[in-house]
C-alpha cells in the first residue's frame, strides 16, 4: 500500500444542451471507462467533480473519490436548453477556487456559448487567468472546432466523441 498519495481533482464540465442529445451515450462510454481506468492507479488519489450545463450548472458528482462513482447512464443527465458556456466555467471556478492547486478542468462542449447571463467571455477569460496564475489549475477546452479561451483546447469531432477522453492528461 502506497501512502501520501497526492489528491488530483478533476473536474469535467459537459454541454448538455439539445445539441448533445444525440452524443450523450458514447460520451457516457467513455466517461465511465476513464473512471475505470482512474481507479487503477496506485500513485494516486483522484476526486471527481461532475458538472452538467445548458442554460443552468449543477454537480452530478462533487469532489467524490472515484471509488466510490458508479456507472454512470443516460439517466443521470438533464439534457434540454442551450449552451451557457461561460456561466458554467465561470460559477466552476468560483465553486472550487479554493479546493486543491491540482485541479484539472475539461470543460466538453459543441458550441459557443449562447445562453450566459451571468459572466462575460471577458469575465471569463479573467477567471480563467486568475485561476492558472494563483491555483496553478489545468484547464482544457474539448471542442468541436473552435478555441475560446487562451487555454489548450482539443477538437475532437462530435461523432465520435466517444474518444475524447484519449487526448486528456491527467
Amino acid at each position: 500500500m502506497i501512502f501520501n498519495r497526492p489528491i488530483k481533482h478533476i473536474i469535467i464540465l459537459i454541454d448538455v444542451s439539445y445539441s448533445m442529445l444525440r452524443h450523450m451515450n458514447p460520451f457516457i462510454n467513455s466517461l465511465n471507462k476513464f473512471i475505470s481506468d482512474l481507479r487503477k492507479n496506485m500513485y494516486c488519489e483522484y476526486r471527481l467533480t461532475l458538472g452538467q450545463f445548458n442554460t443552468q450548472l449543477n454537480y452530478i458528482t462533487e469532489f467524490t473519490d472515484v471509488h466510490d462513482i458508479s456507472h454512470f447512464s443516460i439517466t443521470d443527465f438533464n439534457i434540454h436548453g442551450t449552451t451557457a458556456l461561460y456561466d458554467a466555467i465561470s460559477l466552476t471556478i468560483k465553486n472550487f477556487s479554493n479546493n486543491i492547486e491540482n485541479t484539472n478542468l475539461f470543460v466538453i462542449s459543441d458550441g459557443d456559448d449562447n445562453a450566459s447571463f451571468l459572466y462575460s467571455k471577458e469575465d471569463t477569460d479573467k477567471m480563467i487567468e486568475n485561476i492558472i496564475q494563483t491555483r496553478k489549475w489545468n484547464i482544457v477546452h474539448c471542442h468541436t472546432d473552435l478555441s475560446l479561451f487562451n487555454v489548450p483546447t482539443v477538437n475532437f469531432d462530435v461523432n465520435d466523441i466517444c474518444n475524447i477522453f484519449d487526448n486528456l492528461q491527467v
